[in-house]
């Protein structure tokens, strides 16, 4: 990690800006969610597979990423007023 500061969002309080130092340092942190997809490793690795070995790997990467997101890796989140929505792509 590179940044020195991150901004913190609540829905009562707002917005914040406090130090990494100062977050990662207390008793409860936690990281909850990542709103954004990792970078995966290249592909091209794949290649030296079996073609039913990558294509059940793939299935498989798809199923973690929906549940650790809780949405499939193609669905594209819609903000609506006052909630949350999500929307698969076409």
């Amino acid at each position: 990690m590179t940044a020195r500061t991150v901004t913190l969002t609540d829905t009562e309080a707002g917005q914040r800006v406090v130090a990494v130092e100062d977050l990662t340092g207390e008793a409860d942190f936690a990281v909850i969610d990542i709103p954004v997809r990792m970078p995966l490793p290249a592909s091209s690795r794949l290649e030296t597979f079996p073609a039913k070995a990558v294509e059940k790997a793939l299935w498989w990467e798809g199923h973690i990423l929906e549940v650790l997101h809780g949405r499939p890796p193609e669905a594209v989140r819609t903000p609506r007023r006052g909630r949350s929505t999500v929307r698969t792509a076409r």
